[in-house]
């Protein structure tokens, strides 16, 4: 009956499918955590992009604000104002007009009279301290008083207007000077500019009345019902409302003095493209990862199955006696095949190292001890013929007792003989002694080589240790570098600043420029290439922030990568512990050869002290043969005596010659070449 050979397990198919799950579990979750930290600073990006557009609309209502009061503060003290013609008036505010980007008409009413001045002279019937802007100015005593916005049907725009009461020394009322600001080119901006793909900003009223919208529908409306406007108490903030389904917080922030407020809006569905783009983002990183997941397990499944078994086919081959095994490069890499093992390389190449030298120190003690083996066999061989010899001689003397006196003369030679065999035996026995002396002295070598592998093997693995240490300091380096890159993004957002800065000092440029008339338009041109200046300034900022997130998400990908690696050093740490538990059982083996060994001594010395019995009893044999004559009697008493002695002799012998024989087949079992 042909019995199936069971296969064995393999390493490889544990590591290899933990090797994938981890991958695929470490791609999956990147790739959730990357999702919900792109919607999060997706929604972040909403939020900011409303905050910015909806301050660029509330830059330029208030640029055109500070334009408004700059020229009601520089008409206010003209000489012009107190002179009966309003020729030099008029043309001041003409002036004045076309170099302002937002002044609509300038006009100044004097009490108890319905002629006005400068660019817009009122209609037939015109009573302007019957007018909103002239009564309100009045009221505030000298402060200056923003009308309402309304909607001009001539000019098609929002229109409000800026008015301010004058007084002479003694207090006396002298006029009203006002001026029409309109909004046609803000409402332009407003409409235009789009937040994200939905969204657009709009502009209410202390009423509640959309003055500006991106949704052209929505202007003249009112939205006094609505949580937009009722929860709009403070400066500026976000609020969630019906507007757009309170999916999104929706920007507002007030404008002090025209009483009004801005707002930045996207709709429900700004993210539905983000969202879409995302998963199929998401999809095809799971894909790749999970392709490289499966290659790179593979690989390293293959090889660390390469590696074991050429280490299992080395301690196999030592295991059944063949010492001469060596493990080379090409046994455990996809090495060429001059390569060899390098001294200095990693923990594979040291551990194959320390492999071969233990293998080649017990070929030096296996050799060693077939020889010395080979050399108590034939000393025992002769041990036994002598003692054959002797027990021969001894039984013929004990015959022959009645002839003892004819053979005295070639008794005593061949005694004499026996003495000289046992010298001989003496130097034999010396001689096997100082083998099994060395034979020990070779053991230990072993033993303490085999040491230093076991140190070797500890060594690495400490190493290893160092290197997983150095791997998690290179990781807390790199969130200190994300850290550093935050420090870069508050200096971009200084530079926004200054940009604005930059941008408001233009524009009081522009109407200093405009006072100066015609001496002032190369200063205007100027004013212009500042803004243009500010504005690219802006511009790189926020290029600079988009660099810095990209920064960031890689240095999150290092992170992670860093971490998947850590995790794979802990398998390369279970590896080395395997090596060192297959030298251990190495060194048992050597330790059990060195038990026989010291057996085979002790049996040595038991020899010496027969052979010196034996010396003792010849020499007494010789002494009774000199004294032969005296009594036969005592010649067989002391023949039966050593033939009794050369019988225990001879067992011992015998003990020695299949301690030897067991000796040699031990020693020949192994394969030195």
């Amino acid at each position: 009956m042909v019995r199936m050979k069971t296969k064995k397990k393999s390493l490889a198919m544990k590591v290899a499918p933990a090797l994938l799950l981890s991958i695929f579990i470490s791609v999956l979750a990147a790739s959730a955590l990357t999702g919900i930290s792109g919607l999060s600073l997706l929604r972040k990006r909403i939020e900011a992009q409303e905050q910015e557009a909806t301050r660029s609309i509330i830059n330029l209502l208030s640029e055109a604000q500070r334009e408004g009061e700059k020229t009601i503060q520089v008409l206010a003290t003209s000489p012009s104002l107190q002179e009966e013609s309003s020729a030099a008036f008029n043309r001041e505010a003409t002036l004045m007009r076309d170099g302002g980007q937002y002044v609509l008409d300038i006009y100044y009413a004097q009490p108890e009279q319905t002629t006005l001045r400068g660019t817009f002279l009122g209609e037939d019937g015109y009573d302007p301290a019957t007018r909103e802007w002239y009564i309100e100015a009045v009221a505030k005593d000298g402060e200056l008083n923003w009308t309402q916005p309304y909607f001009d049907e001539v000019i098609s725009a929002t229109v409000m207007t800026a008015s301010q009461a004058l007084y002479n020394p003694q207090g006396e009322l002298t006029g009203v000077l006002a001026m029409d600001l309109t909004f046609e080119n803000i409402a332009a901006e407003v409409a235009a500019t789009k937040i994200g793909t939905t969204g657009y900003h709009f502009v209410l009223s202390e009423t509640g009345d959309f003055v500006m919208s991106g949704q052209p529908d929505l202007i003249g409306s009112s939205a006094t019902d609505q949580a937009l406007f009722m929860e709009a108490t403070q400066e500026s903030g976000y609020i969630y409302d019906d507007f757009n389904e309170g999916e999104f917080a929706i920007y507002y922030e007030k404008i002090p003095g025209l009483d009004l407020i801005a707002y930045g809006a996207v709709q429900a569905d700004e993210m539905e493209t983000e969202l879409t783009r995302i998963n199929q983002n998401g999809a095809v990183v799971l894909l790749i990862g999970g392709l490289f997941g499966l290659l790179m397990a593979w690989a390293f499944a293959k090889s660390v199955t390469r590696m074991t078994k050429a280490l299992q086919h080395g301690f196999e081959e030592a295991k059944n006696g063949n010492l001469s095994v060596k493990l080379t490069a090409q046994d455990l890499f996809r090495a060429r095949k001059k390569a060899l093992l390098d001294e200095n390389g990693d923990e594979i190449h040291q551990i194959a190292l320390s492999f071969n030298e233990t293998m080649q120190s017990f070929r030096d003690t296996v050799a060693l001890i077939q020889k010395n083996s080979d050399t108590i066999f034939e000393m025992s061989e002769d041990l036994g013929e002598i003692a054959a010899q002797t027990s021969t001689a001894t039984e013929e003397v004990s015959v022959t007792v009645t002839g003892i006196a004819e053979a005295t003369g070639l008794q005593t030679e061949d005694t004499t003989k026996t003495v000289a065999k046992m010298e001989e035996l003496n130097k034999a026995l010396e001689q096997i002694g100082n083998n099994m002396n060395d034979m020990g002295m070779y053991a230990d070598k072993t033993t303490i080589a085999s040491g230093r592998n076991s140190s070797s093997i500890e060594t690495v693995s400490g190493n290893w240790t160092v290197t997983i240490a150095a791997m998690e300091e290179l990781q807390n380096n790199i969130r200190e570098v994300a850290t550093g890159i935050q420090n870069i993004e508050e200096i971009s957002r200084t530079i926004n600043q200054i940009a604005d800065q930059t941008n408001l000092l233009a524009l009081n440029a522009s109407i200093e420029a405009a006072r100066a008339g015609e001496a002032g338009r190369g200063f205007s041109v100027v004013a212009d290439e500042v803004r243009k200046l500010a504005e690219q300034s802006s511009i790189s900022s926020k290029g600079i922030h988009d660099i810095i997130e990209n920064v960031q998400e890689k240095s999150t990908g290092m992170v992670e990568t860093l971490h998947q690696v850590l995790d794979v050093s802990d398998k390369q740490t279970l590896t080395i512990a395997d090596a060192i538990t297959a030298n251990s059982e190495v060194t048992t083996e050597v330790e059990k050869l060195v038990e026989n060994i010291i057996i085979a001594f002790r049996h040595t010395e038991d020899m010496k002290v027969h052979r010196d019995e034996v010396i003792a009893e010849l020499e007494s044999i010789a002494a009774s043969a000199e004294e032969n004559s005296a009594g036969a009697e005592e010649v067989s008493a002391s023949a039966e005596e050593i033939l009794a002695t050369m019988e225990e002799f001879t067992a011992n012998i015998t003990n020695l010659e299949k301690l030897a024989m067991e000796l040699r087949a031990s020693a020949n079992q192994f394969t030195l070449e």
